[in-house]
């Protein structure tokens, strides 16, 4: 298994048994950790440009994305698991909280403000689904 005092992991997915890919930051920036072996042996790759990650989600062994909240949100694809990204930018200031895909490209990120946002053609447009989530319901068993 993988161990790294310095570094901070911030999501993961793994779309198979073998294939797992695990967002973080260490000090060399953001970054991403790649399995296909269930983990017994990891490979870092480093993100050009990004000093941290927010969230990760693969639809199988090499295609998928990442995503971090700052100045803008920025939203990055991969089809080479991560050889080769496509970035967008999305949204200002906030830290993204959830993401999720629906296909390969269109999604929804959640951002710490209580805002959902809807991205459609790989992160080229994207929309305010809602403002505020802060009116609780409750789920009724």
């Amino acid at each position: 298994m993988y161990q790294d005092d310095n570094a901070i992991f911030n999501d993961a997915s793994f779309p198979t048994n073998h294939n797992g890919f695990v967002a973080g930051t260490d000090a060399g920036g953001a970054m991403v950790l790649i399995t296909v072996n269930g983990g017994e042996s990891w490979v870092k790759k480093y993100i050009d440009n990004w000093r941290y990650t927010d969230r990760i989600v693969m639809t199988d062994s090499l295609k998928g994305y990442m995503i971090h909240g700052g100045v803008p949100v920025k939203l990055l694809k991969t089809a080479d698991a991560f050889d080769t990204c496509t970035i967008h930018n999305l949204d200002s200031y906030f830290t993204v909280e959830a993401l999720s895909l629906i296909n390969d490209s269109t999604g929804y990120y959640l951002n710490n403000e209580t805002r959902l946002r809807k991205f459609e053609h790989s992160g080229t447009s994207f929309t305010h689904v809602i403002d505020t989530l802060s009116v609780a319901r409750t789920c009724n068993s």
